[in-house]
């Protein structure tokens, strides 16, 4: 019976190791960190993915969640929607709107409302930072966020 019972827990904790490495895809490099962190009261699965522009500049933004409480009045941070189930999941705060709407790409959109509906995305023009603080987490979120990560600091790459 505890073999059972040992077999099960092991079961549970495949997949949830906590890692720190740095990924190439394509052109961007990629460093990702997920694991435990003490918060002040508990432990919480913290995962991070940061990575530089790969032309060495981007735009500014502070995408966040939008709290239940926006989510059922309907306050929007901005006036203009471009895609409307991304805004209601995200609010978005920049000063350029049609470079943040370009680096943010369907995919990049995609990963974001699917994967990371509780992260924080944040760019300083320079590098940008993925956030995201959980009671759970797997090692596949550190591989979504090392893809979406990626697909943003690529923009403009092409050129």
């Amino acid at each position: 019976m505890f073999e059972y019972l040992a077999r099960d827990r092991r079961r549970l904790r495949r997949g949830t190791r906590a890692f720190a490495r740095e990924v190439s895809i394509g052109e961007a490099c990629v460093f990702v960190a997920h694991g435990f962190q003490w918060d002040g009261s508990n432990n919480v699965w913290l995962t991070r993915a940061r990575a530089s522009f790969v032309m060495q500049a981007g735009p500014c933004f502070d995408l966040r969640p939008r709290t239940l409480w926006n989510r059922l009045m309907g306050a929007a941070s901005r006036s203009a929607t471009i895609d409307p189930y991304f805004d209601a999941f995200f609010s978005v705060r920049t000063p350029s709107p049609n470079d943040t709407w370009s680096a943010l790409t369907t995919r990049a959109r995609t990963l974001l409302a699917c994967s990371f509906e509780d992260a924080r995305l944040i760019s300083d023009g320079s590098m940008v930072t993925l956030w995201r603080e959980a009671e759970f987490g797997r090692e596949a979120d550190g591989d979504a966020a090392a893809e979406l990560v990626s697909e943003i600091v690529s923009f403009q790459s092409s050129a």
